[in-house]
């Protein structure tokens, strides 16, 4: 038998495909484990679980969206980014930033019924019936708060909220905003929205699809986007005609009517280009110096024509020749009309027939300008050289969009599958032909198969991506520009791409292969100087079986690969090769969501990454978008999220600058004792709210700690524990008395009294303990003269005679006691009366109300009353800067997007009993200042089969018992381990010093525990965590024994 021990350090490979489990012999095997779940590598080797999911808005309707990113890039002022999550549906796009749902400037609310339906008032709101608004910011009826609702009966000042019922509602108290939801229509299918792509600049966002026209997506403000398709100058075209067909038009500008001499036309030309070109040197003279024209002449220089305007007739040309590109000049004595440079192009409006067209002479743009041009002569005459448009209903429209080398490039239509178009540099939507350098470029692969273009990459070449292989497109020599006479294009791997929008990562191109099983990383490799595949599937091929989907890479804070498999599993790799990191795992979200698409935005410093997860809720089937929320969270265990569709509920913190020990005066008797005043400028708390304190420098005894705020001023305010004792009795006396049963004070003890009705005197001070016995103490404070104290009544008798003494009079009936004189109605001098809970008075038999002599003894119970202990502050540490203070929270509205869903619930970072949400809401069990609301997750390791040698060879195969396993944390809270799922035994991280509702401090540092394992012949550990809080594994160690027979 061997003993050995063995500890995992690097978990760099992931989860390993089981076509591996027996390479034992591979170091990656060694860095690898069998299952990763909910878990992310680190670069470093070490495993976090992934972080939750963040609830944003629901789609549209509930349906199947692909969401989308739109980087504008760095504001320059702040630097910081500026972008879009794009939401496309069904006919529509819609629009995130800042982690909400983009709406038009926002109208503020001053009312809101309690009615069916809901009215709200906001002045000169400019809705419409039929408008979708999005509500938040709302004071009292918070069950409206950050969520979607439908205009209906809108008025200049007021609109309903359609089918909601207000009635039940929280009364509306103040504040709120509605915000018309900036939405856009297009005409795209959902079928169709997952086959877009898109190539974009700074505010303009071209989108491809092959059955409908390049659109061009414009950012115009913050809130407002305007979406058209691209308006193209001058092409891009087919090759010029070369058969005997003419096209005659009956005039050169305007609305033209063309006639073709054979069948030509269909009526999926509408919308085309039709293009004429003149041959210039054949079909007009050559301007000469000393040469007399006429009133609209035509000649022409350097292949432009030009038409002269002015009526002069017998005037000669000077030195000087026209050289202009648009509009009107005067050359000496003759103002000469640019026309055309040999070319001019047309778009086909409506078509009569097969032989005849409607169409419009368009303009040109030639360095910015505008040319009104005209077609050339042989337009009008009748030609052969025409060319149609390249893009339209009848060839199909260009799959594939990208920017490269200040150029704008489509390719991939229908007719021209392996074509290639590319525009006049920096001029996107211009593609004139030329061979100029500059002039627009138009280039078909040639290959021995057709290659349907479906991607471009820019990067070092333009990477050109088909069905079945990879080209590159460069200008030939090294580092040479493409230009329309020096174009090259080679074939570099043959792996064939799917519909996934490939993308670059670092300086690779990854892609889905055409299969959706493989993920391919490309690289140029000098050695060949071309480009190179490798399979990143390799270690994990199981977990992209059934095909991929969707894919974004994340490159802040981790370097991630994200996925969207086909069943609704998020599949991540992190991918960091220049640290040897390529490691997967899988993600199954919480309470069967089930992805659909994927997307990342840079935000702040971080990139955030955008789900669409597809849910059941309450019957319907909903889309909520989420993102996941940062891996960082400040080490502070309150700010840690890991539940899927969560929310976060918090009142807004206020800033501490100041904590000192107080000294308070109750009716004008000073009490000097050391509780703790708070210095908050505006806090805004009231006597009797509860208040958690974080983040205090010095005096960190109050960090995590709730407290009930009493003396409140502007200011400042006082501190007291929460725990309350219910007040029976309180006397009229110097020191006054009061009755608490089991009260639990000691002498000296700071004390806060809360709610008494009536005798408001004492309400919110501090006072100091003097015991008297387990169920009354003295404060210390001369009540004798207080007011406050209600006429007193006796039940059924007419009076106390002086000197007797009254004792439980709440449910007396007849005679009151034994031994009791009446003697009248009032209450003389000396008597003692006791009253019980809910005696506002005693009553005289008479019904008249008995007086009470200014110094009888009154002992009063009130209908409240409860006493608190201050918090002590002597013991402290003395306060050095810092922390803030939030108001708890006891009930939540706003869960709708959970409504009947049974979530788990975070409070302050520990862990709270599961809850259902009904109408919107949730009632804690108890109070916090930081609420999670979410579908929990499972996160899971599961080691691969241990090999650590035996006395005579290897470990593989033979019996195995592991009886120790110590893991290494940092920044976690909670685990579980064990030999299978059926026998996991929790890791202790709560000692007795904490309280058991309250959170548990994030542990850095080794747990060891017995490991409950039998015999086996793989000696695997399993760690779990199944609450929703962090845990981060640095290393598994085990020690067992090894039996070789």
């Amino acid at each position: 038998m061997a003993r050995v021990s063995t500890i995992v350090t690097n978990f760099q490979s992931g989860e390993l495909t089981p076509r591996l489990e027996g390479r034992v012999d591979l170091q990656k095997y060694n860095a690898g484990v069998q299952t990763l779940q909910n878990m992310v590598v680190f670069p470093q080797g070490g495993i976090t679980r992934r972080t939750g999911s963040y609830y944003v808005h629901s789609s549209k309707d509930g349906g199947e969206v692909r969401l989308v990113n739109f980087e504008f890039g760095a504001d320059t002022a702040s630097e910081q980014p500026v972008s879009y999550v794009l939401e496309f549906g069904l006919n529509y796009i819609r629009f995130y930033n800042d982690e909400e749902i983009l709406t038009e400037a926002t109208k503020s609310i001053s009312a809101i019924t309690a009615a069916n339906p809901a009215v709200v008032t906001a002045s000169s709101h400019g809705y419409s019936n039929g408008d979708r608004v999005f509500i938040k910011g709302i004071v009292g009826m918070t069950e409206l708060n950050n969520r979607e609702f439908t205009v209906a009966g809108a008025t200049t000042n007021t609109f309903e909220l359609s089918g909601i019922n207000s009635s039940a509602f929280t009364a509306y108290s103040s504040g709120g905003t509605s915000g018309k939801i900036v939405e856009i229509t297009t005409t795209y299918t959902v079928a169709q929205v997952k086959e877009l792509t898109f190539a974009q600049s700074a505010d303009v966002m071209f989108i491809a699809h092959r059955s409908h026209a390049p659109a061009q997506l414009t950012r115009t403000t913050a809130t407002s986007f305007t979406l058209a398709d691209v308006d193209f100058v001058d092409g891009p075209y087919e090759d010029e005609n070369i058969g005997t067909t003419t096209i005659t038009s009956d005039a050169n500008t305007g609305t033209v009517t063309l006639t073709a001499s054979t069948d030509l036309f269909a009526s999926s030309d509408v919308g085309s280009l039709f293009r004429f070109r003149d041959i210039v040197e054949v079909q007009h003279d050559a301007w000469s110096t000393s040469d007399t024209y006429s009133q609209n002449d035509l000649v022409r220089h350097n292949g432009n024509v030009y038409k002269k305007t002015d009526a002069g007739s017998n005037e000669q040309t000077g030195a000087q020749a026209p050289v202009h590109t648009s509009g009107s000049e005067v050359y000496g004595n003759h103002t000469w009309q640019f026309q055309h440079s040999g070319t001019g192009f047309v778009k086909i409006t409506a078509v009569a027939s097969a032989t005849s067209a409607t169409a419009v002479v368009q303009n040109n743009s030639v360095n910015g300008n505008i040319n009104t041009l005209v077609l050339p002569k042989n337009a009008t005459d009748g030609t052969t050289r025409w060319s149609r448009g390249a893009f339209s209903s009848r060839n199909g429209f260009p799959r594939a969009v990208a920017f490269y080398e200040e150029r704008l490039f489509f390719a991939g239509t229908t007719a021209q599958p392996q074509s290639i178009f590319g525009s006049v540099t920096d001029d996107f939507t211009n593609h004139s032909p030329g061979t100029n350098d500059d002039d627009a470029i138009n280039v078909t692969i040639a290959s021995d198969q057709v290659n349907v273009i479906k991607h471009m990459i820019p990067g070092r070449f333009l990477q050109i991506l088909t069905t079945s292989a990879e080209f590159t497109l460069s200008g030939g020599t090294q580092g040479a520009a493409v230009t329309p006479t020096s174009v090259n294009v080679l074939r570099e791997t043959t792996f064939g791409v799917s519909n996934v929008r490939p993308l670059r990562a670092g300086a690779s191109t990854i892609l889905v292969q055409k299969s959706g099983e493989k993920v391919k990383e490309v690289t140029f490799d000098l050695n060949t100087d071309g480009l190179v595949g490798r399979d990143l599937t390799i270690l994990g091929e199981h977990l992209a079986k059934g095909g991929l989907v969707d894919m974004v890479w994340q490159q802040e804070p981790e370097l991630i690969l994200w996925f969207v498999r086909s069943d609704g599993v998020l599949i991540g790799l992190s991918y960091d090769p220049a640290n040897n990191t390529v490691g997967w795992h899988q993600h199954p979200f919480g309470n069967s969501g089930f992805v659909e698409s994927v997307t990342s935005i840079p935000s702040g410093t971080e990139d955030q990454v955008y789900l669409s997860v597809k849910r059941t809720i309450n019957g319907s089937e909903v889309r909520h978008i989420v993102y996941l929320k940062s891996f960082n969270f400040e080490q502070k265990i309150r700010n840690a999220f890991f539940l899927d569709s969560g929310v976060t509920f918090q009142n807004t913190a206020k800033t501490i600058t100041g904590v000192s020990l107080s000294t308070d005066q109750v009716s004008s008797v000073t009490i000097d004792h050391q509780t703790l005043t708070v210095t908050s400028s505006s806090h805004g708390f009231s006597n009797g709210d509860t208040v958690i304190i974080e983040d205090v420098v010095g005096m960190t005894e109050l960090n995590g700690d709730s407290f009930t705020v009493f003396n409140s001023q502007t200011n400042t305010f006082e501190l007291a524990n929460p725990a309350t004792k219910s007040i029976k009795s309180i006397s009229k006396a110097n020191p006054a008395n009061i009755n608490i049963d089991n009260h639990g004070f000691a002498t000296n003890d700071q004390v806060a009294i809360f709610d008494i009705v009536g005798m408001t005197t004492v309400n919110n001070t501090g006072v100091i303990v003097t015991k008297v016995d387990d169920n009354n103490f003295t404060i210390g404070v001369d009540l004798s003269a207080a007011s406050g104290f209600p006429a007193a009544k006796v039940n059924n008798g007419s009076g106390i005679t002086s000197g007797a003494t009254v004792i439980d009079i709440d449910n007396v009936s007849g005679t009151i006691s034994t031994g009791m004189v009446v003697t009248g109605t009032n209450i003389a001098s000396g008597t003692t009366v006791v009253a019980l809970a809910g005696q506002s008075k005693i009553t005289l038999s008479t019904g008249t109300t008995g007086a009470i002599s200014d110094n009888a003894d009154l002992v009063f119970l009130p209908n409240s009353g409860v006493v608190r202990k201050a918090t002590n502050g002597t013991p402290f540490t003395t306060y050095i800067s810092g922390g803030e203070v939030r108001k708890k929270i006891s009930s939540i509205t706003g869960v709708n997007h959970l409504e009947g869903e049974t979530v788990a619930v975070l409070v302050d970072g520990a862990s709270h009993a599961d809850k259902t949400v009904t109408n919107g809401n949730i009632t804690l069990d108890r109070s916090g200042g930081v609420i999670h609301v979410g579908y929990n997750f499972d996160s899971l390791v599961e080691t691969l089969r241990m090999e650590a040698g035996a006395d005579d060879g290897i470990s593989q195969g033979k019996i195995k018992r592991i009886h120790g396993v110590t893991a290494r944390f940092i920044d976690t809270v909670g685990a579980e381990t064990g030999p299978d799922l059926n026998n996991l035994d929790r890791m202790p991280f709560r000692d007795s010093s904490m309280p058991m509702d309250g959170a548990i401090p994030l542990f850095n540092g080794d747990k060891e525990i017995f490991f409950p394992s039998g015999y086996d012949n793989d000696a695997q550990v399993i760690v779990r965590q199944n609450q929703p809080l962090p845990m981060t594994i640095l290393a598994i160690m085990r020690r067992s024994n090894t039996f070789d027979a």
